[in-house]
């Protein structure tokens, strides 16, 4: 079983897939705007806009780096041209791992990363500081089936639940370039929704699970189904007289 990214990465010199990860905050590393921010795809950095002032257009310019995607659109430029070029399906998956009920049906499967192969949906999440508790959680979550399946094919609206649905998503991926990843959105969000209470400091699982299914994550996927069944009455036609 050959390694499919040893012949793409011959093929496309400008990406520097060992260098790009998707798993941070979309924000420029310059300005800190989350608004139309671009990935390098030669050095993995985020910056600002397309036009002549930007960020972006400047780095292009004294790097001679030349490949960008846009985070918001998923479209693929050339700066400083600003041309427009053919998507690269691969950095998409990565970035934005996306699932059919056919892809669903083929889990768990054997995939390659970079450089090795890895046993797809078994993959590290990072232990960015003390956020251990979190991990375990969502490792759990991940692999009850109904959760997993709601995660991979619906399109939540909660913020907590749309940045766990993607670390979800992303470790069931079989287009990883590395076989880990890195909670830090999921986490920037958890903090932020539950007011500072579950943050990268020590916490407990349980208390974490339980507030997460409060919150609203999983919910709907673990509340089970209530069967109900009538029977009709039907009136007596006769002529029963009680004395």
């Amino acid at each position: 079983m050959s390694n499919p990214f040893s012949k793409r990465r011959r093929v496309d010199g400008e990406i520097n897939r060992e260098v790009l990860d998707f798993d941070f905050a979309k924000i420029c590393s310059q300005t800190l705007s989350s608004t139309n921010v671009y990935a390098c795809l030669a050095c993995g950095k985020y910056f600002e806009g397309r036009s002549p002032s930007s960020p972006a257009y400047k780095h292009a310019v004294s790097t001679n780096h030349q490949m960008y995607m846009s985070f918001a659109t998923e479209k693929f430029y050339e700066l400083p041209q600003d041309r427009e070029v053919s998507p690269v399906q691969d950095v998409i998956d990565y970035y934005n791992p996306r699932y059919t009920p056919r892809d669903i049906d083929l889990l768990p499967r054997i995939s390659f990363d970079l450089h090795k192969k890895y046993l797809v949906g078994y993959v590290g999440l990072n232990n960015i500081k003390k956020n251990d508790y979190a991990n375990v959680v969502v490792q759990v979550l991940a692999h009850i089936e109904p959760v997993r399946n709601y995660y991979l094919l619906e399109t939540p609206t909660n913020p907590l639940n749309v940045h766990l649905g993607l670390l979800i998503r992303k470790m069931w991926s079989p287009h990883l370039f590395k076989s880990h990843i890195a909670p830090h959105e999921f986490m920037n969000s958890v903090s932020e929704e539950s007011k500072k209470r579950f943050t990268l400091e020590k916490g407990h699982p349980k208390s974490f699970l339980l507030w997460l299914l409060n919150r609203g994550g999983p919910y709907e996927c673990l509340r089970g189904k209530v069967e109900v069944t009538s029977t009709p009455i039907v009136p007596h036609e006769g002529k029963d007289k009680v004395e």
